[in-house]
């Protein structure tokens, strides 16, 4: 049958624990005062076995035993543990009858104990430390008599009193030991003042640190009040008489302290005094402390604390309140230091962050030692939110107390940099798949204002007059109003000014700037205290606007205007490939249009040349003829605007071939556009009239000329266009017999594709062709 083990609450207990081990008992030689205490308990209770005994975590242990060899048991074979919860004493009759001990290995085998009593040791504290007992190999049924019982609990007195006995002797020897051995190692100056007898004591740091040799030193009070810096000696002299008296309390004093060399030392005094039954004070005790090192430490600590490059706070840890802060914080918080000083850290940080503010400063409150970096928003002074990086120490000094520092570096701008081409990356991304211009406009605007903490961004273009901006996209982080649509840039005043020479217009708070201070109020009511217009110019002119708007006050950086600039460029830059890809989609469309009409008109001029032709090769040069015509047509229309070109140069260009001066031709009228449309029949023409004029007419001999002249008729909207081709100079013209393709196309292909009429006039001095065609045919581009 396994032993009973005694109740773990009772044996376990840390306060127990604590107690019994502040005497330091446990393994410590024999002693006699005890050993004499079991010895008169087993005589008195005629025992054969008594034991001083103390029960740890995990054992017994006997200081004093007679009639048992072990100096120790396990603690599940202890019946000592079972009376830890007794208040006085425990009396087992019959160990074997008792179910808390009838198993116990003590009890079953050898030395088969049968009774057992015992005197409950404590603490002061009350706590249960062991017993004084006495053991029997025979029950006793009836227990011990009440005299016996007196017996055992004054024997129990008896061995606390021997506790509390060794103990205090070895406080006594450990107080006595620390006392010399601080006076011997402290750089302190102790003294020890007999102010009956008027005799001064001093400890070796006397000379160590001031350089008075202890035989030297008249042993007096006045030798001490002696070597005091004049000017402190009066006011010394005070305060120590005042702390002597009645209601003193404790002496403490800082003043000038003269070396053996002469020099003088700062120095801090402090002490007690010993009093009498009456009060009155019998004897001083105190150290003197130079100072001298920490001032100048003190002074170099300031000297850093004062001028670091970043901004420090020293805080209380359980109020939050700051104790002391260096200009730099002042710098970053925009406060001065009576606004900062005494009042809590609490105030900077903006309310939306209260929960883990009060997370932390519940920590510092609690005593957690910290070192910690962690980075924070601040509410400036003047209301601006600030991002800082805080280096927060709370460490405990050598005295107990707890201080708590905080440094302090403004990293808004840092992290700004940063945001900013995280930014750019996105935009990049983002806008790389979109055509449509007000969608770029507006994934801009999202991204410069998500990323600089802004209320509203709004994206515009200006005309070509710089007159209006029209916003074409806008962000907004609340409900603020759109800004989209059509707006004079002549509202704007010192805006416009600026927007036109290339500045950014940037307003840190409205309410303070003398350009908008005026319409403060009104700008509050649209959620608007800061603004940013960046112009964006391109080719000299401005282009485009980016408004930034802001519900706090707030710098406006060198970055942050860059990387706005950059944010419009990337927009432009893109919006600029989407009109580049939609030109392109409809410049391809057009070419296979123009490239289908072009086959289609090619075949019908093969099939007429061919069809006119009486020999192969004389309808080879003639079809050589016209396909350069055309394309000549071609490359007047693509030297110049792809959609239209002047009249003048169509004429010229589809004549060059056949002229061999410029003098053979003579071009003149009002400047004409000529559209795609009407270029390419107006080309065949002059063609097939050169053609025929090199052959038969004018330009057939060295004197001829031709004459190409036109003139614009009729109200606005419904012009004529007349041109006259006329000939001189030539060969007498004699009229055709029959009609070839070159007139057919003339006479009907002009008055079908161009709506116009074309009248041929064979006079004998030269050939004369007259087309009317409507102005608003000759310059359609469709």
């Amino acid at each position: 049958m396994p032993d009973r083990v005694p109740d773990p609450a009772d044996v376990a207990d840390p306060d127990r624990l604590a107690a019994l081990a502040s005497y330091a008992i446990l393994d410590t030689p024999p002693e006699k005062g005890f050993d004499d205490l079991v010895a008169i308990a087993a005589e008195a209770l005629g025992a054969p076995t008594a034991l001083v005994s103390f029960v740890s975590g995990d054992r017994q242990w006997f200081k004093a035993r007679i009639g048992m060899d072990a100096q120790e048991t396990p603690i599940d074979r202890s019946v000592c543990a079972h009376a830890l919860s007794e208040r006085e004493t425990l009396v087992i009759p019959d160990l074997t009858q008792d179910p808390r001990t009838r198993a116990n290995r003590l009890v079953v085998d050898h030395p088969h104990l049968r009774f057992y009593a015992g005197a409950v040791l404590r603490s002061p504290e009350g706590h249960a430390l062991g017993t004084l007992c006495v053991l029997d190999v025979k029950p006793r049924p009836e227990g011990v008599t009440p005299g016996q019982a007196r017996i055992l609990k004054a024997l129990g007195r008896q061995v606390e009193a021997q506790l509390a006995l060794r103990r205090a002797i070895a406080s006594g020897d450990e107080a006595f030991r620390r006392y010399h051995l601080v006076g011997h190692v402290t750089h302190d100056a102790i003294w020890d003042w007999d102010l009956l007898a008027d005799q001064v004591i001093w400890n070796e740091a006397l000379s160590s640190a001031y350089g008075h040799r202890l035989e030297d030193v008249e042993p007096t009070g006045a030798w001490w009040m002696d070597h005091i810096h004049p000017d402190d000696r009066d006011r010394v002299s005070a305060d120590f008489q005042a702390f002597l008296g009645p209601k003193g309390a404790e002496w403490r004093s800082e003043y000038r302290f003269r070396r053996a060399d002469g020099s003088y030392a700062m120095v801090l005094d402090r002490g007690t005094a010993v009093r009498d039954a009456e009060g009155a004070a019998v004897r001083a005790i105190g150290a003197m402390l130079d100072l001298t090192e920490r001032a100048e430490a003190e002074e170099q600590f300031r000297s850093v604390f004062e001028g670091a490059n970043v901004g420090i706070v020293q805080l209380d840890p359980v109020t939050a309140r700051a104790l002391r802060v260096n200009d730099k914080l002042c710098e970053i918080w925009g406060a001065s230091k009576e606004e900062i000083v005494g009042q809590s850290v609490a105030r900077w940080t903006p309310e939306e962050d209260d929960d883990a503010r009060r997370e932390l400063h519940g920590r510092l409150a609690r005593g957690e030692l910290m070192t910690m970096l962690l980075e924070k928003r601040y509410r400036r002074g003047d209301g601006r939110i600030i991002w800082a990086r805080v280096n927060l120490v709370s460490r405990r000094l050598a005295g107990g107390s707890i201080q708590t520092t905080a440094m302090i570096e403004d990293v808004t701008g840092e992290r700004e940099e940063k945001a900013c081409k995280a930014a750019l990356a996105e935009l990049g991304v983002r806008m790389r798949d979109q055509s449509d211009e007000r969608v770029i406009a507006g994934i801009a605007c999202e991204v410069v204002g998500r990323t600089l903490g802004l209320s509203r961004v709004s994206f515009g273009t200006v005309d070509s007059r710089g007159a209006e901006v029209e916003v074409k996209a806008d962000w907004r982080a609340g409900d603020l109003a759109s800004g989209v649509g059509v707006h004079a840039l002549d509202r704007f005043g010192d805006l416009a000014q600026a927007l036109v020479h290339d500045d950014a217009f940037a307003v840190s708070d409205v309410a303070a700037d003398p350009r908008t201070a005026d319409h403060a109020a009104d700008y509050a009511a649209i959620g608007i205290r800061a603004m940013l217009h960046v112009p964006i110019r391109e080719r000299g002119s401005l282009a485009s606007v980016f408004f930034l708007h802001a519900a706090e006050p707030r710098d406006w950086t060198t970055g942050a205007v860059a990387f706005v600039r950059m944010a419009a460029d990337q927009a432009a830059a893109a919006a600029a490939r989407a009109l580049s890809e939609e030109r392109q989609r409809i410049l391809n469309q057009e070419l296979s249009h123009r490239m289908k009409n072009l086959l289609a008109l090619v075949q019908a001029i093969a099939s007429q040349t061919m069809r006119g032709a009486s020999t192969l090769e004389g309808a080879s040069r003639v079809l050589e003829g016209r396909l350069v015509a055309l394309g000549r047509a071609h490359d007047v229309l693509l030297g110049g605007a792809v959609s239209a070109a002047p009249l003048e140069g169509v004429v010229v260009e589809a004549l060059k071939s056949h002229l061999d001066g410029p003098e053979r031709l003579t071009a003149d009228g009002p400047e004409v556009l000529v559209g795609r449309k009407a270029a390419l029949p107006l080309v065949l023409m002059m063609h097939e009239l050169g053609t025929n004029a090199a052959k038969y007419g004018a330009l057939s001999t060295p004197a001829g000329v031709v004459s190409v002249k036109w003139t614009l008729d009729g109200a606005p909207g419904r012009q004529i266009v007349r041109l006259v081709w006329a000939e001189s100079g030539g060969p007498e013209v004699e009229p055709p017999t029959r009609k070839g393709f070159g007139v057919r196309l003339l006479e009907r292909g002009l008055a079908s594709q161009l709506e116009g009429a074309v009248r041929l006039d064979y006079a004998p001095t030269g050939v004369v062709c007259t087309l009317d065609v409507p102005l608003e045919r000759l310059q359609d581009q469709s």
